[in-house]
């Protein structure tokens, strides 16, 4: 089990696990490529995959929650200001 944060909402993760076995869907490609090791360049190929992962996950506990606390001003009695929000990205 890990934190899942996806990139719509950076702000939120949620505790998920896969719940399948990822489905692959790709085709592969021969890369050329050139390096240079002592001095002298050698030629070499690679195998490029390309196409499509899709993962399933299963979420145990279905609550999101906050990253990053985004109020941000505290008053001098110490209670928090509502009228002050900050987003994510600053």
């Amino acid at each position: 089990m890990r934190e899942l944060i996806l990139s719509e909402h950076p702000n939120r993760a949620i505790v998920a696990r896969i719940s399948e076995i990822p489905q692959l869907q790709v085709i592969p490609f021969e890369n050329k490529i050139t390096k240079k090791i002592g001095g002298i360049e050698y030629e070499s190929t690679i195998t490029l995959y390309r196409g499509t992962a899709s993962l399933t996950f299963v979420m145990d506990d279905p609550f999101w929650y906050s990253i990053n606390n985004i109020i941000s001003m505290v008053n001098n009695d110490g209670t928090l200001d509502w009228d002050y929000w900050i987003n994510t990205n600053g």
